[in-house]
């Protein structure tokens, strides 16, 4: 598990989970449970285009953004549209 080696965040961005099928689901159910019996673990998603924090200038999108502009603000986002778009303004601001 990835919290043996030491990992202790996760960004799952994949799909095909509960959204679906039953096996998705069951996929799902399974990782869920292995999520909430390790503590230490924290997770992002499944289905998330990633997260954004313009105060650590990082990014965990897989869309290709550019460099991030410090700034206030970070965000999570589900679709990649609003990562890219957000990310978009931000960096001509």
């Amino acid at each position: 598990m990835a919290a043996s080696t030491g990992i202790k965040h996760v960004v799952l961005s994949a799909g095909g989970f509960a959204e679906v099928d039953d096996y998705g689901a069951q996929i799902q159910q399974e990782l869920t449970k292995i999520i909430q019996e390790d503590k230490t673990l924290h997770v992002l998603g499944p289905n998330t285009s990633g997260h954004t924090s313009t105060p650590h200038k990082f990014t965990s999108s897989f869309f290709p953004l550019g460099k991030i502009r410090q700034g206030k603000v970070s965000y999570i986002a589900q679709t990649g549209n609003f990562a890219t778009h957000t990310d978009e303004v931000h960096s001509h601001r």
